[in-house]
């Protein structure tokens, strides 16, 4: 049995999925007793500050994705040195228009003052300009990590990938923590933050100490602009799905209600990050060496992989659903009460997680397209209710349209994995007892708890 057949056979994915579920499971108690620790040294308002500036980051992340990562995945050119040259000067120049921009989104604000929004937004915060600017380096400094790290996900090295993410995790929390004690204001999370990056960098270059050549070869450049065109619409139409609410609810609300929102937020984050992170380390790999060695195996692979993640979203989101008034009382003092909620609402984003999978799956085969229909479909429709659902329910309204955005691209995804020949109606039905299980074992455990 040669080494990339037992990687990718049975126990090949079955390995790397303990090791990203074992990572997944620590790295949530990190993040929660990360969050526990800091919202008692930090007011709410220092999150809603942190938040804002972490999705700005990520919106102009996502605009200038041009799929780097899935292309090391799936390329055929990944071990050509020319290929990893221009890959990485890619990586840099994208790393240099991100910092450039947010430069210049900060630069903005401060010039146009407080006069141009209502004097609660968190954008017309005095410290908000000064945040971006520091936050700025951060994706600077991502891109200056080797080709070597996008390989990881390749070669399905998950081992490696997960003890580093949870030391950076580690040293992103001591370094707050250390920060809190001096200055307890947001300069704590974005010192941490950027230390965590710093971190990184480091080690990424102990695992590949040769330092990249800045080249761009014709064709692979080449190669990189076919694949990457499409993912740059979904990605920039994807951020806006996955932040907009928050970028939205800025201009609506002050700071501390964004802090409770974006608290909410971060619980379910803590969650489908996790998952997110089985489907990009564990499953596109696995889609991708399936399609491109046994093509007719895709649908019994794809749904190999689906219906237990399936089948745990929708248990997960619905016990959360019921149970959101507990988590949130055991984890927070009074002042973040009142996130129990929004917590409830936003559990059910964690029930678009399969629709992600089919997306992953849809990709492997060059249909990149349908990312960016989904995206754009899920954009309009959760902030168009966000913003007729805000005024008439508060927090839990703009919730309830970020939810609907999410679960509207199902019949999308379905007409597209039928195109595609890979849909099996009958196993797609398969995980949604667990809905009912999950629901009906969070009403026990409340009415335990009561």
């Amino acid at each position: 049995m040669t080494e990339a057949h037992d990687r990718f056979g049975r126990r090949g994915v079955a390995r790397a999925a303990i090791w990203t579920l074992a990572g997944y499971a620590i790295s949530i108690v990190i993040r929660l007793g990360s969050n526990l620790v800091m919202t008692r040294l930090l007011a709410p308002e220092m999150f809603g500050l942190m938040a804002l500036s972490m999705a700005i980051i990520q919106g102009l992340a996502m605009i200038s994705d041009l799929g780097l990562q899935q292309l090391a995945v799936s390329s055929k050119n990944f071990e050509d040195r020319e290929f990893k040259q221009t890959l990485w000067t890619v990586q840099v120049a994208r790393g240099c228009v991100i910092f450039l921009s947010m430069l210049l989104v900060a630069g903005g604000l401060l010039a146009l003052g407080d006069s141009w929004g209502p004097s609660e937004s968190v954008y017309l915060d005095p410290v908000f300009p000064y945040v971006l600017m520091a936050l700025a380096v951060a994706p600077l400094l991502t891109s200056l990590e080797p080709t070597g790290m996008l390989g990881l996900a390749r070669q399905m090295n998950v081992r490696v990938t997960v003890k580093l993410e949870l030391a950076v995790q580690i040293v992103t929390l001591l370094c707050m923590i250390t920060a809190a004690q001096v200055t307890p204001t947001v300069w704590a999370l974005v010192i941490g933050t950027l230390c965590g990056n710093v971190f990184r960098l480091i080690v990424s270059y102990v695992l590949f100490p040769t330092w990249p050549k800045l080249h761009i070869a014709k064709a692979p450049f080449a190669e990189v602009f076919r694949f990457g065109k499409w993912l740059t619409i979904a990605s920039a139409l994807g951020f806006t799905a996955l932040s907009g609410d928050r970028l939205l609810l800025g201009t609506l609300v002050p700071a501390h209600l964004l802090g409770l929102y974006a608290i909410a937020h971060l619980l379910v984050m803590a969650i489908e990050q996790g998952l997110n992170k089985i489907i990009n380390a564990v499953a596109f790999p696995v889609l991708s060496n399936t399609f491109r060695n046994k093509p007719e195996d895709l649908p019994k692979v794809y749904y190999r992989l689906l219906v237990p993640i399936a089948a745990l979203m929708w248990f997960t989101a619905f016990f959360l659903f019921e149970t959101a008034p507990i988590v949130v009382d055991l984890l927070y003092d009074e002042r973040y009460a009142k996130a129990a909620d929004v917590f409830a609402w936003l559990s059910l984003l964690l029930l678009s997680i399969p629709a992600r999978l089919a997306l992953q799956a849809l990709m492997t085969t060059g249909d990149v397209k349908s990312t960016a229909i989904a995206a754009a479909v899920r954009t309009a429709v959760s902030l168009g209710a966000i913003w007729l659902l805000y005024p008439v329910m508060g927090l839990s309204g703009a919730a309830m349209g970020a939810v609907l955005g999410s679960l509207i691209v199902f019949p999308i995804v379905y007409k597209r994995l039928l195109e595609g020949g890979i849909l099996r109606l009958k196993l797609e039905l398969c995980p949604l007892p667990a809905g009912l299980v999950g629901y009906f074992t969070g009403w026990l455990v409340l009415r335990a708890f009561n």
